[in-house]
């Protein structure tokens, strides 16, 4: 995580001659070293918001590269400026999680693979229930805009599903062990996880109430 001064943040708007470079002179002197020996891909996001729909040209990053990092780092925050996210004062590295070879993917490149949203009250420490990210009511119509995207998911939603399912029942007493053990977080929150064939990656977090299926009477009726 590392914090993006003022003057970087509002040169992301690109209103002015030299702001580009400025913000690649930041990256060269204040992000590279930081990112030393990274020889892998790297995924990239702000605080708040990874522009995913946008994958190649904000969140995806191969290994140790200024231009890219520059490049994609000023679309990704240009972005969030424009949609008013938030999150514009950090941003975030972390390792690209490979997929499986032959995954198919949407969003400009983004991995379509089974994904899970744990909701999770770190007051209780009790588990509220859980979500397929991918889920077909509310993801389907905006993923369906894009010709490619709709294909894509239509073709693999039901084996993602059936993947979705049987993963969850075997990754979800460990991942339970393991929220069991925070104690800095407070309140409800989503925690999502990659579920790969042996292993669920935690790969984001948020306030619950902010996030995509929250849902008040669910969680009221504690259904999981």
């Amino acid at each position: 995580v590392i914090m993006v001064p003022e003057d970087i943040m509002n040169a992301c708007f690109m209103e002015q001659e030299g702001d580009y470079e400025l913000i690649r002179k930041w990256i060269r002197l204040t992000v590279m070293p930081q990112l030393l020996g990274a020889d892998f891909p790297l995924f990239m996001k702000n605080g708040c918001f990874s522009n995913k729909f946008d994958f190649d040209k904000s969140c995806k990053l191969e290994a140790y590269d200024e231009e890219a990092i520059t490049r994609n780092f000023v679309n990704l925050q240009n972005t969030s400026l424009l949609f008013g996210t938030g999150g514009n004062m950090e941003v975030v590295f972390r390792e690209f999680i490979q997929p499986p070879k032959g995954t198919r993917t949407i969003y400009n490149g983004m991995p379509f693979r089974p994904e899970m949203r744990v909701f999770y009250d770190f007051d209780k420490h009790s588990y509220c229930y859980a979500v397929n990210y991918w889920d077909w009511d509310y993801c389907h119509e905006r993923i369906a805009e894009d010709a490619h995207d709709k294909e894509v998911y239509e073709a693999t939603y039901t084996e993602l599903k059936e993947l979705y399912e049987y993963r969850k029942s075997y990754f979800m007493p460990r991942i339970l062990s393991a929220l069991r053990r925070v104690r800095s977080l407070k309140g409800v929150w989503s925690v999502d996880f990659i579920l790969d064939e042996h292993r669920a990656w935690f790969i984001d977090a948020a306030i619950g109430e902010r996030s995509a299926y929250w849902d008040n009477d669910w969680l009221e009726k504690g259904l999981s």
